[in-house]
């Protein structure tokens, strides 16, 4: 039998140690952490948020740095990112940097005839194009213009007529501005013959032209209740840029068919009622007549008022709809 006390063999040093330190383990908290990054939900959250700040990341770098940076070229290659949008219609990146390309290439093609823009400017330029060939090319759905092919086709070939050769205009393109013949016809010849089809819509739109027409009539019915010619067509004037009343002398002979006749037969102090020409309207006073025949000059007055014009269109539908530059920012 064990001689050892019994208060001894109770108080045993390997118990004693075990009790203490299961008295003192902390409630396990890190297994639960565990457990939460494990949880499916919480990962994919986590992924996404680490994918948007390396998104937000590179956009910002994108806009920040140069165009002509090689991680902004890599980067628009792949990601649509936008230049430029207007009414919600947007370019790309990618659509500007071929754009502005073109144009740096044909500088430098120049071999130093001409210095080449600041980038800022250079990148101002090519905004501001881009902005009106989108403008132009809403404003033609609105007005239901479809692009003439035909048309697109005849002023190509009325291009190449004054080139030495077909061939040789192509390799002309290709090393100016690294274009192929199709693409400086959907580049180049497409918006310039769907401008000019918006031109003759607008020159010829009624409601386009409403207030021009009014102020032209409004100023003729003042003329013929004996205002003073050129007192209306001053005032007429201050609303235009470089419009002038006196015309001068003309020939007879080189007067435009157009309204020939209705100045040929006035009488000396006579006025014309308004004459509609392509471009604007018109009002003649005759104020001398010298010479005879073919000889003939007339001293002619006039009160004119332009046609609004395609220019004015779009500038008024750029002030209507939301604009937003993402680079070449004035």
């Amino acid at each position: 039998m064990n001689d050892e006390p019994v208060c001894e063999q109770i108080v045993d040093p390997s118990i004693e140690v075990s009790v203490e330190h299961h008295a003192s383990s902390p409630t396990p908290f890190f297994p639960k952490k565990k457990l939460f990054l494990k949880n499916p939900k919480v990962r994919i959250v986590a992924v996404v948020l680490v994918l948007l700040i390396g998104f937000l990341l590179m956009t910002w770098q994108v806009y920040a740095k140069p165009v002509t940076d090689p991680f902004v070229r890599r980067v628009v290659q792949i990601v649509p990112y936008p230049a430029l949008s207007v009414d919600g219609t947007t370019l790309s990146m990618k659509d500007f940097l071929t754009e502005y390309d073109s144009l740096n290439r044909y500088f430098e093609s120049l071999e130093g005839q001409t210095a080449v823009p600041p980038a800022d400017q250079l990148e101002i330029a090519i905004v501001d194009t881009l902005v009106n060939k989108l403008a132009i090319q809403q404003l033609a759905k609105k007005y239901g213009v479809t692009l003439d092919q035909d048309r697109v086709e005849t002023y190509y070939q009325d291009i190449l007529s004054s080139q030495e050769s077909e061939e040789i205009f192509a390799q002309n393109l290709q090393e100016t501005f690294g274009w192929t013949s199709e693409e400086f016809k959907t580049r180049i010849v497409d918006s310039i013959v769907l401008a000019l089809q918006m031109t003759d819509t607008v020159l010829n739109n009624e409601e386009i032209q409403k207030d021009r027409l009014d102020l032209i009539q409004k100023a003729s019915e003042r003329v013929k209740t004996g205002e003073d010619f050129e007192t209306v067509a001053k005032e007429v004037h201050e609303q235009f840029d470089g419009i002038e009343s006196d015309l001068g002398f003309i020939q007879s002979s080189v007067i435009p068919e157009s309204w020939v006749s209705q100045v040929q037969s006035l009488e000396v102090d006579g006025v014309t009622e308004m004459i509609t020409l392509p471009e604007g309207y018109v009002i003649f006073k005759l104020a001398e007549r010298t010479g005879v025949d073919e000889d003939t000059q007339l001293h002619l007055l006039s009160i004119t008022v332009p046609k609004q014009n395609l220019e004015e269109v779009v500038d008024v539908y750029l002030d209507t709809v939301t604009v937003k530059r993402y680079v070449g920012e004035k």
